[in-house]
């Protein structure tokens, strides 16, 4: 474990699930870039070089604490942390009833709330009290058992088994500030999430979409163009990628042909969401982003279905298109956006532009030229 922050400071709490990734709350991460969160281990701090929040993250006022909140993310680190031992993450179903131990560097509750500042490991056992599609926690009415507080968020809600502990929650939130006795707390359920966290740490190794369900293996779309796709399971996410032709505002539609209800995110190309929409207004079986874009700039679009609804799609992306076309292939190659940007500068200031122009064609046929 360790602790989580960014920027301002830490002020919550995270489990190393793998050598170079961290496992925590969504909220956690919020206004932290990809390349600004900190994660102290053992006194050492490390930087991230990816923050991936879940595609399907809520964390309205109304939804946070629910099943539609999806309050999970990663943190993908620059180097991988030395003498510590990753903990795995629970694959069962937790079952009401059962002990768990639940860890964070925050305030920790107790009976008359909060037991300390942050930045002291605490630890304590309560048995869970309800579990839901989602969703895993309890209700603090006994004096005797342990709760959570401020700056616990992202920590580990742990399940022994044969000995052994596993991640089976990420702590979340609860309904009184102090976490004092009468609280019900509420934490991530990481069973729930096990595929998308593999996917993301290991990528689609399997590769038997119709669409790829990871950053590794997405399907190549244009402005101006096309989709459509079925999403067969409710932890299927189908992946597209664009890289924008010039300047201006891009409209994308995920509209359902069918039963699903759909579910739209943009990731940028470092893997930092941007932007949601469950239902356009009015329009409950359509969802609808709009924003701005730059040339070269590379973007991500994640269809799926509202709390795993199925069905097919159309996706359609609307948009500013240049008549030099732009080669997506860049996007994972190391070739960042600047580089991309300075490359069509050159070309469009008539600068070293068959330089440029063949630079960006070796780059184009050899993604990892670079």
């Amino acid at each position: 474990m360790g602790m989580v922050g960014g920027p301002g400071g830490f002020g919550c709490t995270g489990t190393l699930i793998a050598p170079n990734w961290v496992l925590t709350a969504a909220h956690c991460m919020t206004g932290i870039g990809p390349a600004k969160a900190v994660v102290r281990i053992n006194g050492v701090d490390y930087r991230s070089v990816r923050v991936l929040v879940h595609p399907r993250t809520d964390l309205a006022p109304n939804v946070f604490g629910t099943d539609p909140a999806n309050d999970i993310a990663l943190i993908q680190l620059a180097e991988s942390v030395v003498g510590v031992a990753p903990i795995e993450i629970y694959r069962d179903a937790p079952l009401v009833g059962q002990s768990v131990t639940v860890v964070g560097y925050g305030a920790g509750g107790g009976p008359e709330g909060a037991v300390g500042g942050y930045g002291v490991k605490r630890s304590g056992v309560t048995p869970l009290d309800f579990v839901t599609t989602r969703i895993i926690g309890w209700d603090f009415d006994d004096p005797e058992e342990a709760n959570t507080a401020a700056g616990d968020s992202g920590g580990p809600v742990l399940i022994e088994q044969d000995g052994v502990f596993y991640v089976a929650g990420v702590i979340s939130g609860g309904d009184k500030a102090d976490g004092s006795l009468g609280d019900r707390s509420y934490n991530t359920r990481v069973d729930a999430y096990q595929n998308w966290i593999d996917t993301m740490l290991f990528g689609d190794l399997a590769n038997d979409d119709d669409h790829g369900d990871g950053f590794n293996n997405p399907t190549l779309v244009t402005i101006g163009s096309t989709a459509f796709g079925t999403l067969e399971h409710a932890d299927d996410f189908d992946f597209f990628v664009f890289t924008a032709t010039t300047r201006g505002t891009v409209r994308v539609i995920l509209r359902s042909l069918d039963t699903l209800d759909p579910f739209l995110t943009i990731y940028n190309a470092r893997g930092k969401r941007t932007q949601f929409n469950d239902d356009d207004p009015g329009k409950p079986f359509r969802s609808v982003v709009e924003f701005n874009v730059k040339r070269g700039e590379a973007f991500y679009i994640v269809a799926s279905g509202y709390e795993g609804s199925t069905g097919s799609y159309r996706l359609r992306i609307k948009g500013p298109v240049s008549a030099l076309p732009r080669s997506a292939p860049l996007v994972g190659s190391g070739f960042g956006d600047r580089d991309a940007r300075m490359l069509w500068w050159f070309m469009d200031n008539r600068k070293s532009s068959r330089i440029a122009a063949k630079l960006l064609a070796f780059l184009s046929a050899s993604p990892t030229a670079l």
